[in-house]
């Protein structure tokens, strides 16, 4: 979710990446862009992106912004994972 604040920010485009491993890594599982206009209480977001994401075993998964949104934004997550044993 990229969400703006009560003050219009500057629009604002920033990438989402789902990444097999740490921050900053390039093992892309999922990308996304979310793009949010210069005006104030805009949000925009991925709800229940629909696909399931199998990373590397003992590895973690990471999601990051690739930047801040800017001055009056807000950058938020929210993940579901399960473990499935064979």
């Amino acid at each position: 979710m990229l969400a703006a604040g009560a003050i219009a920010p500057t629009a604002a485009n920033v990438v989402v990446n789902v990444i097999d491993g740490i921050s900053g890594g390039t093992t892309y599982l999922w990308r996304g862009t979310i793009s949010i206009p210069a005006t104030a209480g805009a949000t925009n977001g991925f709800v229940n992106v629909p696909c399931w994401l199998a990373g590397t075993a003992a590895t973690q998964l990471t999601i990051e912004f690739s930047a801040a949104g800017g001055a009056n934004t807000f950058e938020s997550v929210t993940m579901s994972t399960i473990q499935i044993t064979e």
